[in-house]
């Protein structure tokens, strides 16, 4: 599955998987974001690379810069800002998911054969 990072106020790296999403899959309304986003072209000609934000100041926010590793300096916001709110509890919703995907895995090894 997808993993995603994100830097707390005190420097953690928190990581959420999105729910019911495997790497190769894309949801309809990634696919419609990535081709309203990808057919931009940067300084240099080529098409930009699409990434997505997971700092704190900007969880899940996508950001395109140019597609060749030292290429020109295009750097440009692909989704409007989140507001406050948005902000301030996806930090604490992606910990709340690490905790209890942790709990989980640890119970499947306790789990594996009662019998003995």
């Amino acid at each position: 599955m997808s993993r995603r990072s994100l830097r707390t106020g005190e420097g953690e790296l928190v990581t959420s998987r999105l729910p019911g999403q495997e790497a190769t899959s894309r949801s309809r309304w990634e696919m419609e974001a990535a081709s309203s986003v990808c057919s931009r072209l940067c300084y240099c000609g080529n098409v930009v690379k699409t990434h997505t934000s997971w700092t704190v100041s900007h969880p899940g926010r996508r950001f395109q810069v140019c597609a060749r590793r030292n290429g020109c300096t295009f750097w440009e916001w692909a989704d409007p800002e989140m507001c406050d709110r948005s902000k301030h509890i996806i930090p604490g919703l992606l910990r709340k998911i690490n905790r209890l995907e942790e709990e989980q895995n640890a119970g499947k090894g306790k789990m594996k054969n009662p019998w003995f």
